[in-house]
């Protein structure tokens, strides 16, 4: 079994140090998509209880109507629509953030993938001239067995 050369890329460093930073965006913004659907399940959730209380508030005002339950529905609407508006500020905030962490890692693989191409340039550069040198060692190589076949003659 022969020998693999190794293909020699001055900037492999910054190459791996691309593709390390690429795996870790890639999780970072996993990680705020992740985020953004649970927020998004507590804001569908708090609209849906808002929903569910307005309807009984609104049985219970077609029977007899008691203060006190009246400021309790109200009281408990009004929280349920400041919670609805900073779940709703969390998600445009989480959106900003996603988005930011987008473009970094659009701009990151377009840097990784230059990188990739210079490796792939090298390692072509660098297997014509082992090629070559191939070919000229089997040149050499005949003219050697000529050189001897003729002494041989003489």
């Amino acid at each position: 079994m022969g020998h693999v050369p190794v293909v020699p890329f001055s900037l492999q460093s910054v190459l791996s140090y691309k593709e390390s930073l690429v795996d870790l965006l890639e999780r970072q913004l996993a990680q705020l998509l992740s985020t953004r659907s649970a927020v998004e399940a507590v804001l569908v959730s708090l609209h849906q209880e808002r929903q569910r209380i307005h309807h009984r508030l609104i049985a219970e005002r077609q029977g007899v109507l008691r203060l006190d339950r009246l400021r309790y529905y109200q009281s408990y609407l009004d929280w349920l629509g400041e919670r609805i508006e900073a779940q709703e500020r969390q998600l445009a905030q989480l959106d900003e953030e996603i988005e930011k962490k987008r473009g970094e890692l659009v701009s990151r693989m377009q840097e990784k993938r230059v990188l990739e191409k210079l490796k792939e340039k090298a390692k072509e550069r660098f297997m014509l001239e082992l090629e070559r040198r191939e070919a000229d060692l089997h040149d050499e190589m005949a003219s050697i067995r000529f050189v001897a076949l003729t002494r041989a003659r003489r």
